[in-house]
């Protein structure tokens, strides 16, 4: 309860001392001419008057600095105990002043006693103004490179309207400076006077910009503004796939290029079905992962790229490991039929000759190298009976038994390559109707080692139609 009368006589006191130390000077402000047009100057008579019982000198300065530009005669006036200065005032409004009235405030400033001080009031009026146009930008202060949507506004906010005003719109993210007629704007209207696509290329560099407008009125200048601008960093790549048909491969180069202003750290990915993941090839072994989309592998090669930089990255779709894996087998295949084939080939034949049937048995060497103690075996089944008399070869024996004829061959030595044709006939006296059946021949080689086993080959079967009457003979492939 007691603070509240202590902080009122406080500020009593300091009221009264302030008031008896401005007491101790006096300004009487008397304008000349205060009505002026915007870029004219106003005159004042300034009187100090110094109420102390001592000279002293006073600085004569303005309030504040920040808007107008207030000069002096004589910044500095001395005035003598009880005397009185006069010295003149002149006073100019800034570019962007409104036609309206005004008051500037002024200090004059003991220079013995810095609390000796006292202030007045310049009043001013302003008949006119330069047009003030004003932009309201549409254009973000952070830009990315490649295309955005920007735009300008401008409007009167002035006293007056203005009429005859152009632009002159400019930055370095412009490809030419742009020309605005604003012509005739209200008091308070507002106007769209710019609206484009500002396409920034991709690898500008990331740095401050501005966009500066400027407006005229007969050619001369009247305002100046400067909207700051930052393009920001953005990787961009451009990647081109060429593609390449060759022999059992297909050859893809696709070549990436940053085209942006920051460095590139990215990788290009390749889709493929999962089962070319195999024939794959590649320098640089890639990243393989599971697609989007079923039954898919994405194959993935990062790089690292300054702007402007390039890099070439080469795979194939290769078949050729295939091929080559099958011909491998085919050699395998090859050289095992020639290692585990028969030495010796047996084909047998008939042909009907007359009343008899005539048959044909070709032995031939099919390996790389002799074979020596062969002996061949052909049956001649009952009913059917052998003729007398060979036409090439004599067999070295012919035996009966068990129903059957078996004519017996033998050779030494078969080169390779040799081949030997066995032929002889037979006939039957009964009669027989359908088919007959031949037996294979056989061939058997002798061992050559002791404890190995004789080889054994055989032909082929053959069969017989046969339609035979009882007085008369007659056979039939």
């Amino acid at each position: 309860m007691r603070l509240q009368p202590l902080i009122l006589t406080f500020l009593l006191l300091a009221v009264s001392f302030a008031a008896a130390h401005a007491d101790s000077v006096d300004l009487t402000i008397t304008p000349v001419n205060n009505a002026i047009n915007w870029d004219g100057t106003a005159t004042y008579l300034v009187t100090v008057t110094n109420n102390q019982d001592m000279p002293d000198t006073f600085r004569l300065r303005p309030s504040s600095f920040l808007w107008g530009t207030l000069t002096f005669d004589d910044p500095v006036v001395a005035v003598t105990a009880g005397g009185t200065t006069l010295t003149k005032a002149h006073f100019s409004p800034p570019r962007d002043v409104v036609m309206s009235g005004y008051a500037v405030e002024m200090l004059a400033l003991s220079n013995s006693n810095s609390d000796i001080r006292t202030s007045g009031l310049l009043k001013l009026d302003v008949l006119n103004e330069l047009p003030h146009v004003q932009p309201d930008w549409g254009v973000p202060t952070q830009i990315r490179p490649g295309k955005t949507e920007v735009n300008l506004i401008v409007k009167d906010t002035g006293n007056l309207p203005v009429s005859g005003v152009t632009a002159i719109l400019s930055s370095d993210l412009l490809k030419d400076s742009v020309a605005i007629p604003i012509d005739n704007l209200q008091k308070g209207e507002a106007r769209l006077v710019w609206d484009t696509i500002l396409d920034i290329p991709l690898n500008t560099p990331s740095q401050a910009y501005a966009f500066k407008l400027v407006t005229y009125k007969d050619n001369a200048v009247i305002n100046e503004y400067v909207l700051p601008v930052t393009v920001v960093a953005q990787p961009s790549v451009d990647i081109n796939v060429n593609e390449k048909n060759g022999f059992l491969a297909t050859t893809y180069e696709a070549s990436v290029m940053n085209v942006g202003n920051t460095l590139a750290d990215d990788s290009f990915t390749a889709e493929m079905p999962s089962w070319q993941r195999v024939f794959l090839v590649s320098k640089e072994s890639p990243d393989l992962a599971t697609g989007a989309l079923a039954g898919t592998v994405d194959a993935s090669w990062g790089y690292k790229l300054m702007p402007g930089e390039s890099a070439l990255i080469v795979y194939q779709i290769s078949y050729i490991p295939l091929l080559a894996i099958i011909l491998a087998f085919m050699v395998l295949l090859y050289a095992g039929s020639w290692a585990f084939k028969e030495e010796l080939s047996l084909t047998k034949e008939t042909v009907a000759l007359n009343n008899a049937l005539k048959v044909n048995l070709s032995v031939r060497n099919t390996s790389q190298k002799p074979v020596h103690n062969v002996i061949i075996e052909d049956n001649v089944p009952t009913p059917m009976k052998l003729v007398p008399g060979f036409e090439t070869h004599k067999p070295i024996a012919v035996k009966k038994g068990n129903g059957v004829v078996k004519i017996l061959w033998r050779f030494d030595t078969l080169w390779p390559g040799e081949e030997k044709i066995l032929s002889y006939s037979m006939k039957t006296a009964l009669g027989v109707v359908g088919t007959v059946m031949l037996p294979p021949a056989r061939g058997k080689r002798r061992a050559l080692i002791a404890g190995e086993k004789p080889k054994i080959y055989l032909s082929n079967s053959v069969a017989v139609r046969a339609n035979i009457a009882t007085q008369r003979e007659n056979f039939e492939d």
